[in-house]
């Protein structure tokens, strides 16, 4: 009877994190459970009971540490190549919009914007930027 006693595996600041860590108990076929997850949205609340709890049978606690500890590293996909610059062929390049303030203005003060916003890349470098 005891092993089949509910024992804290696990303690998580937000949900969300709790929720991903069950997920990786479930593929690995271990029963979990979640606890205190509506106080976790209450930031200052969770901490005082100790966050939200993710729970498991005793007798699965070996198991539910080790998958937990599985970081998945090897199913995680290579970065794409940098984009380079068509101006100076530079990789230092971001993702960027322009005209974002005065479309901004625009709607709040006619409740149209008469700009609208070009989202493209920009080099940090030489300062081009091209729209998508």
């Amino acid at each position: 009877m005891i092993s089949n006693k509910l024992v804290v595996i696990a303690a998580f600041n937000l949900p969300f994190e709790a929720h991903i860590a069950k997920v990786q108990l479930e593929a690995a076929d271990i029963p979990s459970f979640i606890a205190d997850e509506h106080m976790g949205g209450l930031q200052y609340y969770a901490n005082a009971i100790g966050g939200v709890r993710l729970l498991v049978p005793r007798n699965a606690m070996r198991a539910a540490h080790e998958a937990l500890a599985n970081d998945f590293q090897q199913y995680l996909e290579e970065l794409p190549d940098p984009v380079h610059c068509r101006q100076c062929g530079s990789e230092n390049t971001a993702p960027d919009t322009q005209n974002k303030f005065p479309a901004l203005i625009t709607l709040l003060l006619l409740g149209v914007p008469l700009l609208f916003p070009k989202v493209g890349m920009s080099c940090e470098d030489c300062q081009h930027f091209e729209s998508n």
